[in-house]
């Protein structure tokens, strides 16, 4: 693996470029549960590095194709080290706090435990989901280590399971471009869940979602996690 600043930064001195194996044609999901589990790892010393040199967060994502951003060919992800905390990170924080101090539990766990037939898969360390509005899935690890980052509690571990939405991905013949995004802010003073969003480019936000904030959803959620459980791994 290497990281490098990346040439175009859109931050100054916040933006890296973590290439995470020197084959050409290797996303995530083709890695190997060894190699894997270095990625994650990197990620989490870099994001650490990131929150260590002053940032107030670090977001991680891994565009996928053209379409959704990417210029490079060869895979890899980009960190950047935000001098503010984006608005859907302090969203999220807010929602986390509110539900467990009005409910007194995790609204992502609340969220898996009701999936219904919108699960995709879970384990006793992950469980993927797609929610109602099916624009995105959410890989979430069951537990809550502190900080939020996976790399506290076992990177090889999480490594047999991250890997297998994707995957399923490939085999089902919908390799659409993608959006990891795990984030972490600097000061988490309060309850976090951590998770990876994975958000499947299949349509165009057109003047109705951008003018409204309200996506429209072509096919029935709980038909495409079915999809995705036929198209997983056996291993």
């Amino acid at each position: 693996m290497r990281v490098v600043p990346n040439k175009y930064p859109a931050l100054a001195g916040g933006h890296e470029v973590i290439l995470h194996s020197p084959d050409h044609a290797a996303e995530l999901e083709h890695l190997g549960d060894e190699d894997l589990a270095e990625a994650l790892g990197m990620w989490c010393r870099r994001i650490d590095a990131q929150l260590a040199g002053g940032a107030l967060a670090a977001a991680i994502f891994v565009n996928r194709g053209a379409g959704s951003g990417a210029s490079l060919e060869h895979p890899h992800a980009q960190l950047i080290g935000t001098p503010v905390v984006p608005p859907l990170l302090c969203d999220e924080l807010r929602e986390f706090e509110h539900y467990e101090s009005h409910h007194g539990v995790c609204v992502l766990c609340k969220e898996i435990e009701h999936a219904g037939d919108r699960l995709v898969m879970r384990d006793d360390l992950v469980a993927w989901r797609l929610p109602r509005a099916a624009s995105q899935g959410a890989l979430a690890g069951t537990g809550r280590p502190p900080g939020g980052c996976p790399g506290q509690r076992s990177p090889r571990v999480r490594a047999r399971a991250a890997p297998h939405p994707a995957r399923g991905r490939d085999r089902h013949g919908r390799s659409a471009a993608q959006l990891l995004a795990p984030h972490r802010p600097a000061d988490l003073r309060g309850t976090f869940h951590w998770h990876v969003e994975i958000a499947p480019r299949l349509s165009t936000f057109a003047g109705f979602e951008l003018g409204c904030d309200i996506g429209l959803v072509g096919r029935d959620p709980a038909e495409v996690a079915a999809a995705y459980r036929d198209a997983l791994p056996s291993e």
